[in-house]
Formats: C-alpha cells, sequence, structure tokens
C-alpha cells in the first residue's frame, strides 16, 4: 500500500539587515576680538590654536549625541519590544529531528522506550509501552510544523506541536502507548467510549474495569485521541466535582490547558496524538493515524467543515449506510447513540483514513464502489481551502 507523503518546501528564513540612519552634524564656528594695532603680543599667538582645539571638541560632542528625533525612535521601539512576550527558550531535552525547516519541538524529558507488537484494529490497538517517568509540560511556545514534519519526528520523550496549516490543533507526539494512555485513557472513556457514563469521571479501579470490558488492554486502548478544548475542560471539572484523583499525567495536561489558553470561556482548540514508530505502528499506520486525527482536529475547530460533514452525513448517505457505519464503530467501541461523534468518525474513516487494516468497504460492510463514490463526493464539497487541497493532492487509491 503507498503511503508515502511528499516533505515539506524549504521555509528557511534568511536574517534581515535593519541599515541605521546617519547621524546630522552641523559645524561650530568661533569668533575673536581683532588685535590691537601696534603690534602682535606673543601669547596672541596661541589664540588661533585654542579656535581649532575647542571647534574639534565641539565636533566630536556633537557626533556622539543623536539630534533630538532619535531618543523618540528608540523609545517607541523599546515600548513595542516590551509589548510583546518574548519566545520561550528552546527545550533543554534535545530531539532527532529531520533536515526539516520548522522550529526544533517542544519535548520533555526521556521516556522509556516500548517493546513492538503489532496493531490489531482501527485506531484503536497497539502494543503497550514500558513504565516511564511521566513527562513534563513544555514552555507556553510551542512550535508549529506540517504534516511531513510530525511525521518525521522521532524523541525519546514527548514532543508537541502546533499544526502549520491550522495554529488551533495541538499536536502530542508520544514516546510509548504507556505515557498516551496514562494521560488520556480516562478522557477517552468520559467522552466517546460505548456502554460507559459520560456525566462522571472514573476512578483509577473502575476505569482499568471499564477498558478492560472491551477487550484492550489499559496501555494500547486507543492508537490515537482527539479531543475539543471544551472536551478536556468538562472533564477536569467533573473530575474536580467528584473529587476524583487524577495521575501526574493528566495534572500535567490540565496545567497545559492553562497555559495554553483553553479554559477561558470561548476557547476553540483541538488536541490530537499519534504514537511514535514501534509500540505496534509501522510507518503506513503512523501516517494515516495522524490524517485520521488532523481531520478530527479540523472538524473541532473549522464550524465550515463541521457544518458540511453533518449535512453530508445526513443527505448523501442512506439509512443503511449510516446503520453500517453506526455499527461498524461500535464494534470500535465507540458510543453509536452520540449523532455527533458519528458523523465525525465517519469523515475522518471514509476520507482519512488510508491504511485497509483501519478501514476499508469490508470491514464496514458497504460495497466499494460506493464507498469510493461516497469519498469523491464527500471531497468534491469539501470547503476550499488548506485541508481539502490536501485531501486532493494526497488521495490514495
Amino acid at each position: 500500500m503507498d503511503q508515502d507523503t511528499e516533505g515539506g518546501a524549504d521555509d528557511t528564513i534568511l536574517p534581515y539587515r535593519m541599515r541605521r540612519p546617519n547621524l546630522p552634524h552641523t559645524a561650530q564656528r568661533s569668533t575673536t576680538k581683532a588685535a590691537p594695532k601696534g603690534g602682535i603680543a606673543p601669547w596672541m599667538y596661541l589664540v588661533p590654536a585654542a579656535v581649532l582645539l575647542l571647534g574639534g571638541l565641539g565636533f566630536v560632542f556633537l557626533q556622539g549625541h543623536a539630534p533630538a528625533t532619535t531618543p523618540q525612535a528608540v523609545a517607541s521601539t523599546a515600548s513595542i519590544a516590551s509589548a510583546v512576550p518574548a519566545p520561550a527558550p528552546a527545550p533543554v531535552a534535545a530531539t532527532k529531528t529531520n533536515p526539516s525547516p520548522v522550529n526544533t519541538p517542544a519535548t520533555a524529558p526521556p521516556t522509556t522506550a516500548s517493546p513492538a507488537s503489532s496493531p490489531t484494529g482501527p485506531l484503536a490497538n497497539a502494543g503497550a509501552g514500558s513504565a516511564a517517568a511521566s513527562p513534563s509540560i513544555p514552555p507556553a511556545y510551542l512550535p508549529f510544523a506540517r504534516e511531513q514534519d510530525i511525521l518525521s519526528n522521532r524523541s525519546a520523550s514527548l514532543s508537541m506541536f502546533r499544526l502549520a496549516e491550522n495554529p488551533a490543533i495541538l499536536v502530542m507526539d508520544f514516546p510509548s502507548m504507556r505515557d498516551q494512555a496514562r494521560m488520556l485513557n480516562r478522557v477517552a472513556v468520559l467522552v466517546e467510549t460505548r456502554g460507559q457514563p459520560h456525566d462522571r469521571v472514573l476512578g483509577d479501579d473502575a476505569l482499568e474495569k471499564a477498558i478492560r470490558s472491551t477487550g484492550a488492554e489499559p496501555d494500547n486502548f486507543y492508537d490515537g485521541h482527539d479531543y475539543r478544548a471544551g472536551d478536556l475542560v468538562r472533564f477536569f471539572a467533573l473530575a474536580d466535582r467528584d473529587g476524583i484523583r487524577l495521575n501526574p499525567d493528566e495534572l500535567r495536561l490540565r496545567d497545559l490547558l492553562r497555559t495554553l489558553g483553553w479554559t477561558d470561556a470561548g476557547a476553540v482548540g483541538a488536541l490530537i496524538t499519534i504514537p511514535t514508530l514501534g509500540a505496534g505502528i509501522d510507518s503506513p499506520a503512523r501516517t494515516s493515524i495522524l490524517r485520521h486525527e488532523i481531520s478530527h482536529g479540523q472538524f473541532f475547530t473549522d464550524p465550515n467543515y463541521a457544518a458540511f460533514t453533518q449535512r453530508f452525513w445526513q443527505t448523501e448517505l442512506s439509512d443503511a449506510e449510516r446503520t453500517s457505519f453506526r455499527r461498524f464503530l461500535a464494534d470500535q467501541q465507540y458510543d453509536a447513540t452520540d449523532e455527533t461523534l458519528m458523523m465525525n468518525e465517519m469523515q475522518a474513516y471514509l476520507v482519512h483514513t488510508y491504511d485497509r487494516r483501519f478501514f476499508s468497504p469490508e470491514l464496514v460492510k458497504i460495497p466499494a464502489d460506493r464507498i469510493a463514490t461516497l469519498r469523491r463526493r464527500f471531497i468534491a464539497g469539501m470547503p476550499a481551502g488548506w485541508f481539502h487541497d490536501m485531501t486532493v493532492h494526497d488521495q490514495h487509491p
């Protein structure tokens, strides 16, 4: 299966130069009284030399002081600089990066790598990671990165990016499935897991029981996660209400939300995640997971795209086809009674999941020619913009 994508173009920013204007100066004139008639006293020979000396000193003085307008310009520049906060310094933890034009990702301290296993289900099952130290939250400043740059990232610690085309989407690239699970499994159960309460947060024992009831192990519950900012804020509000003891990774996630301003009223943002290679995830799987999750981020942050998806779900799919998608998604432990979740997952699987191990006509039980027709119609109707162009460019047969 062809899963290759093109790398990003070189955006290297060349340093600019600012030419400082020449400082004007004026010549200083000096006058002396005429010598009295009748001869020149010897001391008067010193007068011309003194005049020249004073003139030179005046010239040097004027050269060392700018005219009255210059201090005002400097003061204005200083005011602007103080009003705009400087970016946080680069993180201490080093990251293995491809020769990419983007900034080095914000990273957390190294964690233990996880052993390999094989993917077994649509974005829900992958290998487990080994126990590792909890990652710390990076500085508020997060680098921008394109899809291919994120896919090329390799790090032994948590990396974070803002998607270059849509900075409202925050991408977490985890070094192991266990790190990802510890931070987000409890959120997943609250927000979208079938047969679980969506009005309260589960404690540790109930959480493990809920996950194992789906046939998964806690560390391989999800391959990738996606949540809107409001989902995460609600999760922490319910946990606080019920006195649920959260683990250090979840607490660090709450700190990150505050740093990003996602706890503010009306904040728009989406968190998506991908696992690293080697944790039961090969390169085609990682590529497919990231595009799948990016489509969720777009759904969460672009009202036009969400509205189009809703219309497509309600008008282009037949009742039988919607039932087929609900059954397919329920098999992946999604809550099939949540209509918004169903339409969101429909667009992500139908159009943006290229790996046939995760989605195929056989899995959803809709004929292949009909799936191809629905995919073409969806892409043709997508709102114009970067996501439409990216989808058209990267379509796979």
